[in-house]
């Protein structure tokens, strides 16, 4: 675990008393630890996918898992004047916001029933450094998320507030009201935690159970 955004006290003590952590029974928590792992089994370090298979392979799937079956879309614009504000996926809390989204006629309107805004990356990616040899995908990603998160709370009215930026590996969680939202994000190295080839385990990794 990396990053400011929820104190070390919060994380090892006080998650427990949440209404998510106590409603989360032991046999729930092993059937997607297990389901976890299966959608990260066929990769390793060594694995050469894209961005779209990453998103496509990883990223979309570990969030069905987390609840967002069917709650998301695709590249919508953020801004009518910035066609390079275009977060990967835009969250829905549920199938209702959704609708109500897809009924929007102008792009930019949709982020006003989302809750959240997902940057995606190809397996591995750096997410502090740009990538000089592509022009494709040149800037920095926690760059960009910081961007999108800017735009996309002027495109919501102020209703989200939250970005995910991913290379599949590693997880960021993002908030446009941090103090300094560069460095209070919240990271998880999600493939080292349960365990794929060639990724040791680091901090709190006893928090999946093997």
């Amino acid at each position: 675990m990396q990053g400011t955004l929820f104190s070390q006290d919060f994380l090892s003590t006080a998650i427990k008393d949440t209404p998510v952590w106590t409603e989360l029974s032991d046999s729930a928590l092993d059937a997607f630890i297990d389901a976890l792992r299966k959608v990260y089994s066929p990769f390793n370090t060594g694995s050469e996918i894209n961005e779209a298979v990453t998103e496509d392979e990883i990223i979309v799937k570990t969030l069905g898992l987390l609840g967002w079956n069917d709650l998301a879309l695709p590249q919508v614009t953020a801004s009518g004047s910035r066609r390079e504000d275009v977060p990967d996926l835009l969250l829905f809390a549920d199938a209702a916001a959704k609708l109500k989204a897809l009924a929007e006629k102008k792009d930019d309107r949709r982020y006003r029933h989302g809750i959240a805004v997902v940057e995606s990356k190809r397996w591995m990616r750096p997410l502090d450094r740009g990538e000089g040899t592509n022009r494709m995908d040149a800037s920095v990603p926690s760059n960009q998320i910081l961007r999108y998160l800017s735009a996309v709370e002027v495109a919501s009215d102020r209703k989200i507030r939250w970005g995910i930026l991913t290379n599949g590996r590693t997880w960021r969680l993002y908030f446009q009201g941090a103090r300094s939202r560069s460095e209070d994000f919240f990271e998880l190295d999600v493939a080292a935690l349960i365990g794929v080839r060639g990724i040791e385990a680091g901090l709190f990794d006893g928090a999946i159970r093997h």
